[in-house]
């Protein structure tokens, strides 16, 4: 049985690596470049595959479920598993005190994971073929809203890309929840990222290349309707405001720090 499985991760890592080196740091935890990997194989044709959340999972930077054969599998970003197993209604595995159980059904794409019958949808997590970062789930509606019929810049979308999978390059730990271009105000502004961390923390981030002066003015607009949105004060403490870009001109800095917005520099 184990050399099956392990047959299946292999497979599984093929894909994701696309040809390039990856290697094992863990009894199933895989590295590709900067990603680590844990991935867990359930073999037999099941109506569903159970598995459990460990420590090891959550020290990855995604788990891959693998469902009864290599050309079935998942592919989640740590933060959702984080989600599942802290949820008050996480089902418990009752064999290890302190660990969480999830069930996959591949038929319909769903993880249950909480009494109840509480579930999450993964298709967007299926059978990717390379180790994006993210699989994205943006609303196609809100980036033609947000970019024109142009579309979103790949310099721009890349370094996106790479803080929502980075957030400690920005100074955010112990992460939620992160909304990728999804947190859409009442007045149709969307901010690039809102990570929600911590202890009822929240970090709004603005993406920029070469030019950041627009991404800041557009932070302070962000900053104030999440403050209305979650009715806080302006000034509060629980509100972060990031700009990412390649370079930041004396005169940006100047603004960012008159105007309370952090900013990292950082071209890929």
């Amino acid at each position: 049985m184990t050399k099956i499985t392990d047959s299946m991760r292999e497979d599984v890592l093929n894909k994701l690596s696309s040809g390039r080196k990856y290697r094992k740091i863990g009894r199933v935890t895989y590295k590709i470049e900067n990603h680590t990997y844990h991935i867990k194989a359930k073999t037999g044709n099941l109506n569903k595959y159970p598995f459990n959340i460990n420590n090891a999972v959550l020290a990855a930077d995604f788990e891959v479920y693998i469902c009864g054969n290599s050309s079935q599998y998942y592919v989640i970003p740590i933060h959702l598993i984080k989600k599942m197993h802290d949820n008050s209604d996480a089902l418990p595995d009752y064999s290890h005190p302190g660990l969480t159980v999830v069930d996959v059904y591949p038929d319909e794409d769903i993880i249950v994971y909480g009494r109840g019958g509480k579930s999450i949808n993964v298709g967007e997590y299926r059978n990717p073929e390379s180790d994006q970062s993210v699989v994205e789930t943006q609303n196609p509606e809100n980036i033609k809203h947000k970019y024109g019929s142009g579309g979103e810049g790949i310099d721009h979308k890349q370094l996106k890309l790479w803080v929502t999978n980075n957030p400690n390059f920005i100074n955010v730990t112990s992460v939620n929840q992160i909304e990728l271009e999804t947190h859409k105000f009442p007045s149709n502004d969307l901010p690039d990222i809102v990570f929600q961390h911590g202890k009822g923390l929240y970090t709004i981030v603005e993406i920029e290349t070469n030019n950041p002066l627009p991404g800041a003015w557009q932070l302070i607009k962000y900053r104030a309707l999440l403050a209305a949105e979650l009715e806080k004060p302006i000034d509060n403490d629980k509100i972060r405001s990031v700009l990412v870009a390649w370079k930041f001109p004396s005169n940006v800095q100047e603004f960012c720090n008159k105007h309370y917005i952090e900013f990292f520099s950082k071209r890929l």
